[in-house]
């Protein structure tokens, strides 16, 4: 048997069969945690996840096994505001690792300042102990000046293009007393887009980015961040890991919860505009005064609800993972409210399909989940249910699985970033490590993923199965 038909082998008896359709059921995770709002994996470490808990620090699960209170991954406490209730939305929100992590170990978390604004903020991990991030290492990237404690916003990822994405919401309080969601000046009630790996403003210590050169008003007619306007409080969005396509789940104000995609494939400018507050959903003139977008390209949501089923949104991811092929390319969803959970399929062209009440099969006998923070994915595209819970250490983490239980997966061997392609990502990961990465030192990355054959470093052998696969391998 050739090396590829082995590769294929091998990653269909950890899949197992494609049925028509699985059932679902939820396992739990870990329990215990301290109001989480995230749970993420840093590239190429399928053995450590990371979570957030939003008074300010950041824990490692590690092969399964939860990091102790005392010495968590990250702790900004002191400098983090709020986020000693669940109910409000202050706090440490958001975490994204650089594409670059396994090497450089640089990190992005968002949070809500003692000064009462908003702010992105670099750290890089300690060069002795991956478990451990030096939080001495500091490094302002951007803040956000805020006049009210809600609709922060919380959201990091890096794109497919390596830029940062962060959700910010608007002026908070009633229908934008700002109007700061259509004001092409504001960074508040937008999708910004920056580039992290360069520094536009040398002489602003506090402004450590550039502008990607495509960004919708990055020469002029608008605040260069931004990326998609009109927008509420874009609490948890995501990219599908396939197609590159974003989700915005948007939290309403009185009537609607919406989620809306921003197609890889759409034109950049003019800029998208989701019609906050002049829209709600469907609803024109929700709020009034306000009688149109101000600019761009009014982009309606693929889904919305009303609040006889739910008052805040918490959007989630597209399902990539292994465990469930049946469900390849469905959105997952819920609302923190009620506790509710959906999913549908979006079809370019088409649209939103095979709309689906996930409620009863994810929180079915034994299965306490309410108060939905967020969602989270691991390395190999499993989803997780974030149960923020009702105290200061009931805090929950589920796993989707199928209904006859979990199934373990595991990435091809040449796919270093689990998205289950064998591509340039992965060569550029593979090169990086390729004669310099001794396995046996700790610091490297995890499962020295770059090791295909497994003994010890990477070298030519290694190579040689890399490139076998490398461009002709499709993991799904």
């Amino acid at each position: 048997m050739n090396l590829k038909l082995a590769l294929i082998s091998s990653l269909l008896a950890a899949c197992g069969t494609t049925a028509l359709a699985q059932a679902l059921n939820t396992t739990m995770v870990t329990s215990t945690l301290r109001r989480p709002v995230f749970v993420t994996n840093a590239p190429y470490d399928a053995t450590r996840q990371f979570i957030v808990e939003k008074q300010g620090f950041i824990r490692i699960l590690k092969n399964g096994v939860l990091q102790s209170t005392t010495t968590p991954f990250l702790d900004v406490d002191s400098i983090v505001g709020g986020g000693t209730a669940t109910g409000d939305e202050t706090g440490l929100l958001g975490l994204a690792f650089h594409p670059n992590y396994a090497f450089n170990g640089r990190f992005y978390i968002y949070y809500r300042t003692n000064a009462s604004s908003t702010a992105i903020a670099e750290f890089t991990r300690s060069p002795s102990n991956p478990d451990l991030a030096l939080a001495s290492s500091i490094r302002p990237i951007l803040t956000i000046n805020r006049n009210n404690s809600n609709h922060q916003g919380g959201w990091l990822a890096f794109g497919d293009d390596g830029f940062l994405y962060l959700g910010s919401g608007d002026s908070g309080g009633s229908c934008d007393p700002d109007n700061a969601a259509q004001s092409v000046n504001e960074l508040r009630g937008k999708i910004l887009r920056i580039d992290v790996d360069g520094d536009a403003y040398p002489a602003d210590p506090a402004k450590n980015y550039r502008i990607p050169a495509s960004n919708p008003f990055a020469t002029s007619g608008g605040a260069p961040e931004i990326f998609v306007m009109g927008i509420r409080n874009p609490w948890r969005d995501s990219f599908d890991r396939l197609t590159g396509d974003l989700y915005i789940g948007d939290v309403g104000q009185g009537t609607r919860e919406e989620i809306t995609i921003i197609s890889a494939t759409s034109p950049l400018s003019p800029v998208r505009n989701l019609g906050w507050d002049y829209k709600e959903g469907e609803l024109v003139g929700t709020c009034s005064g306000t009688t149109a977008i101000s600019t761009g390209v009014l982009t309606d949501p693929i889904h919305w609800y009303d609040h006889t089923v739910g008052c805040s949104l918490t959007g989630g991811y597209v399902y990539r993972g292994c465990a469930i092929p049946a469900l390849q390319g469905t959105y997952f969803f819920g609302d923190y409210c009620t506790a509710n959970l959906w999913s549908f399929k979006y079809v370019v062209g088409v649209g939103k399909t095979q709309f689906t009440d996930r409620t009863a099969e994810l929180k079915g006998a034994n299965v306490n989940i309410s108060n939905i923070s967020s969602f989270g994915e691991d390395f190999y595209g499993e989803i997780y249910i974030i149960e923020q819970g009702s105290g200061a250490a009931n805090g929950e983490i589920w796993k989707i699985i199928p209904a006859s239980g979990p199934v373990a997966c595991s990435a091809c061997p040449s796919d270093m970033n689990g998205d289950r392609t064998v591509d340039d990502a992965d060569f550029v990961f593979f090169s990086q490590s390729y004669d310099i990465l001794n396995c046996a030192d700790q610091t490297m990355p995890p499962s020295c993923r770059a090791d295909i054959n497994g003994d010890g470093s990477v070298d030519d052998a290694d190579f040689v199965l890399f490139a076998s696969a490398y461009d002709a391998f499709n993991c799904i």
